[in-house]
């Protein structure tokens, strides 16, 4: 007999655990598993360090009375099989080291279902599910750990070795001691009886009692396991063996019919999981693409994660959206759809209900009330309704995507959020831009986004699953054994002949096989018993369709005439629709359309849910999208038309959508349109519904912040009418120009142009002509093709002088910014002033006003008017606010920031600051980098040269802002620390740079130039990067500023004291007739100095130039240039015999401080290498 040291009791010889409590009966060490008597401190067989003290109670603390209580739970025994035998002669730390893998694993899987983990006892686990805390479902989430934990260990078998765990579950009453921890949790029969089952489970299987298995039959498959006689049990106690999760918790959304068991996924779904955890544990967001062909089990993995996911013990905000493959979509069709879950809007419920939904579901997600009504506006346009903050007017798709984004956040601050896109290769690019936006600027916060699609998605949008937080797990074809497997789990009697064809045929793709066995059912061949499928009847030779499409055809030939007419109309309705929808265009009685759809869904042609938002409405769906596509090839034009036209009528009575679904309709029309006949009667009223129906979504679009697509809308209208109305078509052509060039898609939005303006010429319109060329002017000068802008600006504007309007106005604004950015500040100026002037005679909107002084102060930063520069930039910005155009607002800030690097840094760095807020806040990335650059700018400026690497390495390292103009400052850097071959490397980047004809890119290039030209000793070539021909400098920007003394003591050093007089010509012709920037002032005066010294000017003027400089450079308070002047002044005192010694160890202090490679290297050269060191 063997007593247990825990409670006492007498217990059989050759029992492991204690048949009254459970506690192992005698010690093993947990490295090897090898026996450890009682009192022994190390293991006999491996040397393990063991527990110091014998495995008996402590002695108790005081007289206090442990308190216990009686609860039902669910017990769970896993023990590793043969582990002890596979062990010996392996090394101890080898394993060790797996043992230690698989405790961390079991410890996780149990935790994550909220289960405890009581003890180890060797190779063995002990979990516990309902102490401290009960929770409905413990016993379901404790089988769905068992399965998880024998799926890991044979994955941790894999990549060590051969390892299976067996595990056994038992729900029942136990005696609980409260507040004790680890062992002695829970006692009693439950707890033996669970360490029973566990030993008679076969390994690598879960084995429950009949009771786990009542309770949470609705979602675990089981098969009996048989009768069993237990030691220590008078009868047999029957067993049920795990084989699966098959529902959400509680059996929710569970698949009654035909369902495939997962096989040859299970590593992609491991990741799928993981990569989840990662963005629960860490708070950092993450994108998934998952992509393969069609059936190859995309959805299937994102239904694995959703019952994994509903499983665990923690909250999380789960969401699933699908594109529609009809057409070409609604823009954000999918965010709506599960925002709307999300929200509890129904797509029927009426317009003003939906909006009062809204605003009450966000005052209770949005504490904040500032917070929910810029979210709560943003969402209503996304869905299409009404709120009682909305300004009106249009949203710049930016500020929409923060809005959206907000929503997420704060979800997320509660719970893990889980966004799932399916069919994304159907996703119109807003979409996926919005998908991008929330994964890059959501910001400690778990938003994990899956996106589920055909390989054509990652094509179309090669980056989508690139990058930081991203991942793409592509599905390959399974291979033989998997489909073999996977057919032979299907049917469990299918003759090998008709397996080998399946398979043979099939080429990997698990759908294939699915739809074989499909085909098989439809003919009664096979049917369900006893939970499986079996043949039943002859199947002879089976013949197998030589594709996909083939296999599903002969599947819908099969089918009856009246369900193959039913199937035919939910086609033309789409991937998704309600049994309401179906009755209303198919014509027939509600009572027959019920029974034909639930005779489609018993034969897996359709699948069926609940709808989350309305109880007693369910939603269908084709079971695979490609049967959908081969039932729509089966209809005859006529057909076609008129089931085209019913489903178009009824979504368009339909109040809630109506613009919601415009897209829809417009592409219904369209569809009855090309399959209608020329001669047909009603064919010009088809495509007047349809071009409305184009406009209405275009509008949708715009509001919603998809200009894009409102482009493609209004384009796509435009082509309806091009022969029958071509002045409605020019008109429609050149707001698609205007949707475009807000999308940024500025070459098609000079070809839609073009056309209207074509077109209006056509008709003999010039005023029409003029119009539509002011979108091509404006199109070409983003394009960066200045001098087409100018040449077309100039030719238009006579005609739209005449008689001023709106067009006028923005035609004259178009033209400053070609002006200013060719470096014509008087002209700039002068446009300026008259498209205000005319803009307030006008009364046009604020917005255009405020970009207008945003124009304005551009010309006068590059006429280097600070004052009157800074005065616009602010106004701008102050009218942006007010009209919450926050592009503008945004861009009046960064140029606000870049005005004062070269006059107030330390007030640059501050508005760059605030730039860089206004740009995270609305996710305009373009303008993060810019404000980004300014801040480091100002940094270089005012000497905090470690704080502007910081910076600039926690922007493009860290957080993955990629521009040309960051990585030129990080050549910079390089250089002027010394580092010249890492710069010269970093440089190869620059080439589309330097491309640009914009003039603050070439300005930024040749300051590049200049300093890695100078820092390597080319001082010709440093001279050369600023001294070009022609007119030479076309404006001063604050990247001349900076390269400007380089390149004209660099020409001096190479003894080019006529090239620099040059540079100093074409600075002055630059300045037109501004005063240069406050940094500038102080070098202009050292290299004046320094050519009075070149020319061998009297002692007195070189003398009294260089004390100027000095004292303009120490006013200006730019440490880099001071110390530059006061190296320039060391080099004049050791010329003429005098001591330079305070000048140089200024120069050097600051060298030191900034660590600035340049720097010391001249100090070197005046000969005080000690205090250059390093």
């Amino acid at each position: 007999m063997l007593t247990c040291d825990s409670c006492g009791t007498s217990n059989p010889a050759g029992q492991r655990f204690c048949g009254e409590c459970g506690t192992a009966l005698a010690r093993s060490c947990p490295t090897c598993g090898a026996a450890a008597p009682a009192g022994q401190r190390f293991c006999g067989e491996c040397g393990h360090a063991l527990a110091g003290a014998p495995a008996t109670p402590p002695a108790p603390l005081g007289p206090a009375t442990p308190v216990s209580e009686r609860r039902v739970c669910s017990v769970l025994f896993a023990d590793l099989v043969g582990f002890t035998t596979a062990s010996e002669g392996r090394d101890p730390e080898d394993v060790r080291d797996l043992l230690s893998a698989y405790f961390a694993s079991a410890r996780t899987v149990v935790e994550r279902y909220g289960g405890v983990v009581e003890k180890f006892i060797g190779d063995a686990v002990m979990a516990v599910w309902g102490t401290p805390v009960a929770r409905e479902g413990d016993a379901e989430r404790s089988v769905r750990a068992a399965l998880d934990l024998v799926a890991a260990v044979a994955e941790l078998g894999e990549a060590q070795q051969p390892l299976s765990l067996r595990a056994g579950i038992v729900t029942g009453e136990v005696a609980v001691t409260v507040g004790a921890v680890g062992e002695g949790m829970v006692a009693g029969d439950v707890v033996n009886t669970a360490a029973r089952v566990q030993a008679t489970a076969r390994p690598g299987h879960v084995w429950v009692d009949e009771t786990t298995q009542r309770l949470t039959a609705a979602a675990i498959g089981y098969s009996p396991a048989g009768s069993h006689a237990l030691k220590g049990k008078a009868a047999p106690v029957e067993l049920w063996e795990a084989t699966r999760v098959q529902a959400n918790v509680g059996g929710a959304r569970r698949i009654d019919g035909l369902e495939a068991p997962l096989v040859g996924r299970q590593a992609t779904e491991r990741s799928l999981r993981e990569l989840f955890h990662a963005t629960a544990d860490r708070s950092v967001p993450a994108l998934v693409v998952v992509s393969g062909p069609a059936g190859s089990g995309k959805s299937r993995l994102g239904w694995e994660l959703e019952k994994y996911t509903d499983g665990l013990a923690d909250r999380l905000l789960w969401h699933r959206g699908r594109c529609l493959a009809y057409g070409d979509g609604i823009a954000y069709g999918a965010l709506a759809e599960a925002v709307r879950q999300r929200l509890g809007i129904g797509e029927d419920l009426p317009a003003d209900a939906a909006s009062q939904r809204l605003v009450e579901q966000l005052a209770e997600l949005v504490p904040d009330e500032a917070r929910r009504a810029f979210a709560g506006v943003r969402l209503a346009r996304l869905l299409g309704l009404a709120h009682p903050d909305d300004p009106g007017g249009t949203l710049e798709r930016d500020d929409l995507f923060a809005g959206w984004r907000l929503f997420f956040e704060q979800l997320a601050a509660s719970a893990p959020v889980v966004l799932v896109v399916e069919d994304a290769q159907h996703a119109d690019d807003g979409l996926l831009d919005f998908l991008e936006h929330l994964v890059d600027w959501a910001r400690q916060v778990p938003v994990h986004v899956v996106v589920m699609a055909r390989e054509e998605l990652l094509e179309r949008r090669p980056g989508l699953g690139l990058g930081r937080h991203r991942t793409t797990l592509p599905l390959e074809a399974l291979d033989e054994a998997s489909m073999r497997a996977l057919v032979t789990a299907l049917v469990r009697d299918l003759p090998e002949q008709a397996v080998t064809a399946i398979v043979a045929q099939a080429e990997g793709n698990p759908l294939f096989a699915v739809e074989t066995v499909r085909s098989l059912i439809d003919r009664d061949a096979i049917v369900p018993i006893g939970g499986a499928y079996h043949l039943v009847g002859e199947i002879g030779t089976l013949t197998v369709p030589d594709s996909l499409h083939g296999l599903l055809a002969a599947r819908l030939d099969a089918l009856a005439p009246g369900l193959r007419a039913l199937v035919a109309d939910a086609a033309v309705l789409g991937p998704r629709f309600s049994g309401d929808a179906l009755a209303g265009v198919s014509e027939r009685p509600r009572e027959q359309v019920e029974q034909g759809l639930a005779e489609l869904v018993r034969r897996g042609v359709l699948d069926v849910s609940a709808d989350p938002l309305a109880a007693t409405r369910h939603t269908f769906t084709f079971g695979q999208g490609m049967l959908r596509s081969v039932a729509y090839a089966t209809l005859s034009r006529r057909d076609r038309k008129a089931r085209h036209l019913a489903v178009a009528a009824h979504l368009h009575d339909r109040a809630f959508r109506g613009e919601d679904v415009a897209e829809v309709v417009a592409q219904h029309y369209l569809d009855a349109l090309e399959a209608s006949s020329a001669t047909d009667p009603d064919r010009a009223d088809i495509a007047g519904r349809a071009l409305d129906s184009l406009v209405r979504g275009a509008e949708r679009a715009s509001r919603s912040g998809a200009p894009e697509r409102a482009g493609s809308l209004l384009h796509r209208a435009a082509g309806l009418v091009v022969d029958t109305d071509p002045a409605r078509a020019a008109e429609l052509s050149v707001q698609a120009s205007l949707s475009w060039a807000h999308a940024g898609d500025h070459p098609r939005a000079l070809s839609a142009a073009e056309e209207g303006a074509a077109l209006s010429r056509r008709l003999d319109e010039p005023r029409a002509v003029a119009a539509a060329q002011v979108h091509q002017v404006r199109a070409l000068r983003m394009l960066g093709r200045l001098a087409e802008a100018r040449e077309l600006y100039r030719a238009v504007s006579p005609q739209l002088r005449e008689r001023p309007d709106l067009d006028t106005v923005e035609l004259l604004g178009q033209a400053c910014a070609t002006e200013a950015f060719l470096g014509d500040g008087t002209a700039a100026r002068a446009l300026a002033e008259e498209s205000l002037g005319l803009a307030q005679q006008l009364d046009a909107p604020l917005d255009q006003i405020a970009n207008l002084f945003l124009t304005q102060g551009i010309a006068h930063l590059f006429s280097h008017r600070v004052q009157q520069g800074l005065a616009s930039f602010t106004y701008a910005g102050t009218l942006a606010d007010r009209v919450g155009a926050t592009s503008v607002a945004t861009r009046a800030a960064l140029n606000v920031s870049g005005l004062l690097t070269t006059t107030d840094p330390a007030a640059a760095l501050e508005a760059a600051g605030r730039a860089a807020e206004l740009a995270r806040l609305h996710g305009h990335r373009e303008s993060l980098a810019t404000a980004v650059f300014n801040g480091v700018v100002a940094r270089l400026a005012t000497g905090t040269w470690a704080a502007a690497r910081a910076e600039l390495d926690v922007a493009m390292d860290d957080n993955g802002l990629e521009h040309g103009y960051l990585l030129a400052l990080r050549v910079v850097l390089t250089a002027l620390a010394g580092d010249l071959d890492a710069a010269v490397e970093l440089s190869a980047g620059l080439d589309e740079l330097r491309r640009s004809d914009d003039v603050q890119d070439v300005g930024l290039t040749r300051w590049v130039d200049a300093v890695l030209a100078s820092e390597s000793g080319d001082a010709r070539a440093a001279l050369a990067a600023l001294l070009t021909p022609g007119d030479g400098l076309e404006v001063v920007d604050e990247s001349v500023c900076w390269s400007f003394a380089v390149a004209a003591r660099a020409g001096l050093e190479a003894g080019d004291a006529d090239g620099v007089r040059t540079l100093r010509a074409q600075l002055d012709a630059a300045l037109d007739d501004g005063a240069p920037p406050t940094v500038l002032r102080g070098d202009l005066a050292a290299v004046d100095a320094l050519l009075l010294a070149a020319a061998a000017a009297p002692d007195d003027e070189v003398e009294a130039a260089s004390l100027r400089a000095v004292a303009r450079l120490r006013a200006a308070s730019f440490p880099h240039q001071l110390a530059h002047g006061l190296l320039d002044r060391a080099g004049l005192l050791v010329s003429t015999g005098r001591d330079p010694g305070a000048e140089l160890t200024e120069a050097v202090l600051i060298a030191e401080t900034l660590g600035a490679a340049d720097l010391r290297r001249r100090a070197r050269v005046l000969g005080v290498p000690e205090l250059v060191a390093g």
